[in-house]
């Protein structure tokens, strides 16, 4: 789960992302959630399609984006250190376990 406020645009989103996803622990990473940008941050559909397309960390795991948690509302709050389940395609699925 991934998320970003206001003072945030997609230059520094992507450099942040890209910061992320070259850390040592990174190679982890089966799948990312990103929380829905606030309107002042000026990110798009478009424009996070073009930045999570450039990140070849991300190739075939499954990307969720524009979901109701970070900094907007409603929102929902995630457990640290939970189990997820992630399913994107036709229909998508995110599925949140205890442990």
């Amino acid at each position: 789960m991934i998320e970003d406020d206001s003072t945030s645009d997609a230059d520094t989103f992507a450099r942040n992302l890209t910061s992320l996803l070259q850390l040592p622990d990174a190679i982890g990473v089966q799948g990312m959630v990103i929380g829905r940008f606030q309107q002042a941050s000026g990110v798009t559909r478009s424009l996070l399609e073009q930045i999570i397309a450039r990140q070849d960390r991300l190739d075939g795991l499954p990307v969720l984006g524009n979901v109701d948690f970070g900094h907007t509302n409603p929102l929902a709050t995630f457990p640290i250190g939970g189990r997820a389940a992630l399913t994107v395609g036709v229909t998508c699925s995110l599925r949140i376990a205890d442990s």
